[in-house]
């Protein structure tokens, strides 16, 4: 996933990680306490960082998130999580010099 990002934004795929893990945190709460508003929003602005640094498939992802409702919003949200853990460990392989 990371060698897909342009060259010169790969340094800060640790910090682009982190920043996406708290938005995705942040509409899993506000799903649970029914603000969906909210929800949508902080879905949005994951899917425009992750446009930005080219993570086609994880935009794409937020955007069936963004969109989805009932169980597709579920597994759009799970799928968005295991993205993230992917974009992680390519992260720290990258930082260790295995990347």
């Amino acid at each position: 996933m990371i060698e897909r990002m342009p060259e010169a934004l790969r340094p800060l795929a640790g910090e682009l990680a982190q920043a996406l893990r708290g938005e995705l945190e942040g509409a899993v709460r506000a799903l649970h306490e029914g603000d969906l508003e909210a929800m949508k929003a902080r879905l949005h602005a994951f899917k425009g960082a992750a446009m930005r640094f080219g993570l086609t498939e994880v935009w794409q992802s937020a955007a069936r998130a963004e969109q989805g409702a009932g169980k597709m919003l579920e597994s759009a949200l799970r799928e968005l999580g295991a993205l993230l853990d992917e974009l992680e460990r390519e992260t720290r392989a990258e930082a260790a010099g295995e990347g």
